[in-house]
């Protein structure tokens, strides 16, 4: 059977704080996603990556394994940010790259293995 993911977390975010008459904007958002569906050799592994989240009825990654095993999948977001920044003595305003940063999670999984019977019709 296919194995669908996709990430339901949050996609981005933004945080505001003001000291002094200074003030900074921070924002981040989630720019890629990736699964990587372990297998019980180095056969059954694949990476698959989308820069969409996805969802229950259009995922962003499939995998079918072979075989029923217990596997490991790995998960991870890339975020990307910028801040912008200003106040007393600093004209205009000044906007800081705040970079790259990967999430990961890993989780076990059941692979399970489905028989469905053929049925013959006359």
């Amino acid at each position: 059977m296919e194995t669908r993911m996709w990430y339901e977390g949050a996609v981005s975010d933004s945080v505001q704080l003001t000291l002094n008459g200074y003030w900074i904007t921070a924002d981040i958002e989630a720019v890629g996603f990736s699964w990587e569906m372990g297998g019980p050799d180095l056969a059954g592994r694949s990476i698959q990556q989308s820069n969409h989240p996805g969802s229950a009825d259009n995922p962003a990654a499939t995998h079918t394994y072979a075989s029923a095993s217990d596997v490991r999948i790995i998960h991870e977001v890339v975020w990307v940010g910028t801040a912008v920044m200003g106040g007393p003595g600093i004209p205009g305003s000044v906007i800081v790259d705040l970079g790259e940063a990967k999430l990961f999670t890993a989780r076990d999984y059941e692979v399970i293995q489905v028989r469905t019977p053929v049925v013959r019709g006359d």
